[in-house]
């Protein structure tokens, strides 16, 4: 069907092509609004972002930056999920999250966030009192360990420890063993007779 007149000096439209310009006009317009509203995203950050993070990535992470982020960008709805095991980010939805170090999926791109931690072996001052302090890594297995226990698999996490210069990995058997690593932390300080055990060695 022919939309057009031509001539050697002007075109304009058919009756049809008259008829076509008037039913398509509101959609061009729409497309031209969907593209001015793609510039105004990229000017300025809006929409939702969902993140997966370990519960100890609050008190370590998100609570110095959850307040200058959402000042800084107002348009941006964060929608936190905090979980210990470690969900498929990509598979259940999530835009990002974060993760200590070795636990990274193999196909994910990865920004370090923060300096490396150091961690450390801390108990109960009424339990070093009463069972003593230990000196090297191996004496840990003759204490009464309070350990974090992988929710998806039901795994007691190792420890690495360095010692004059050596890794040495030990895998406690726990008295009481926790889901989050912050109520380990706070257990071992609560608890009398239990010590939580760590990377870093003195």
């Amino acid at each position: 069907m022919r939309l057009f007149n031509r001539t050697t000096r002007s075109v304009g439209l058919t009756e049809a092509g008259q008829l076509y310009l008037e039913r398509v006009r509101p959609a061009v317009a729409d497309i031209l609004t969907a593209g001015e509203a793609l510039k105004d995203l990229r000017d300025r950050p809006s929409g939702t972002l969902r993140l997966n993070l370990p519960w100890i990535a609050g008190p370590l992470l998100m609570d110095a930056i959850l307040a200058p982020f959402m000042a800084a960008f107002p348009d941006v709805r964060l929608d936190i999920v905090y979980d210990d095991r470690f969900a498929d980010i990509a598979a259940e939805g999530f835009d990002a999250g974060v993760r200590i170090g070795e636990l990274i999926e193999k196909d994910m791109i990865a920004v370090r966030l923060r300096p490396p931690l150091r961690n450390a072996v801390i108990a109960n001052p009424d339990y070093l009192q009463k069972y003593g302090v230990p000196e090297t890594p191996s004496q840990l297995g003759e204490h009464r360990c309070i350990a974090l226990k992988f929710p998806w698999n039901g795994s007691i996490r190792p420890r690495d420890f360095i010692q004059a210069g050596r890794e040495i990995q030990f895998t406690p058997d726990p008295c009481l063993s926790l889901n989050t690593l912050p109520l380990v932390v706070d257990a071992a300080g609560a608890v009398s007779g239990s010590l939580s055990c760590s990377r870093a060695w003195p």
